[in-house]
């Protein structure tokens, strides 16, 4: 079975996202936190289910309409590069 693995950049897009969130809802921010580590930890159990990525390599879940989580696999984990708001371009330019 592949280990659920957090990169740090994924890391950081949860607590910007749940620190947005907690500001006019708390508990709304928990239930987001709950959300994206319960898709993560599905992940491994069938890992081709998400759609490819759009960045090479990558393949994305939707654990909600405005959120995607871009992953990649390895030979060992599954590791959670990112968690965007859909409104954001990704992959991110390099301008």
């Amino acid at each position: 079975m592949l280990t659920v693995e957090w990169l740090e950049s994924a890391v950081q897009d949860v607590i910007e996202i749940t620190s947005y969130i907690a500001q006019f809802d708390p508990v709304a921010a928990m239930d987001m936190t709950d959300l994206f580590e319960v898709t993560a930890e599905k992940i491994p159990d069938q890992p081709y289910t998400g759609r490819p990525g759009r960045e090479l390599g990558t393949r994305e879940k939707i654990p909600h309409p405005r959120y995607v989580m871009v992953y990649r696999i390895t030979n060992s984990s599954i590791q959670i590069v990112n968690v965007l708001h859909t409104s954001k371009q990704y992959p991110f330019s390099m301008d």
